[in-house]
């Protein structure tokens, strides 16, 4: 398939936020409560022998390393804040 010059593509930034499947102004509670879900659900234990939830795992741990904590959630606005506007001057 060939794309018009004129047809622009849109791609959505993967965020920590879409990892934890919660809104980027989700408070502190509510990553909390998806953290929890997500992890008892993608557990190693849960999952014995499945690459794929260990690899899911980390995704989460890392999401919720940065979300939980004040300063580092506010770099990560901060970094998709910039990306985005990256991508609109595309």
């Amino acid at each position: 398939m060939r794309y018009s010059p004129t047809i622009r593509v849109i791609r959505k930034v993967r965020t920590h936020y879409d990892n934890l499947k919660v809104d980027r102004t989700a408070p502190p509670e509510v990553i909390r409560a998806a953290y929890r879900v997500l992890s008892q659900k993608y557990h190693p234990d849960r999952n014995r022998n499945s690459p794929k939830a260990v690899r899911i795992m980390s995704l989460i741990n890392r999401a919720y390393n940065v979300l939980a904590d004040p300063e580092k959630r506010r770099r990560h606005d901060a970094w998709i804040a910039r990306k985005e506007g990256d991508m609109r001057l595309r």
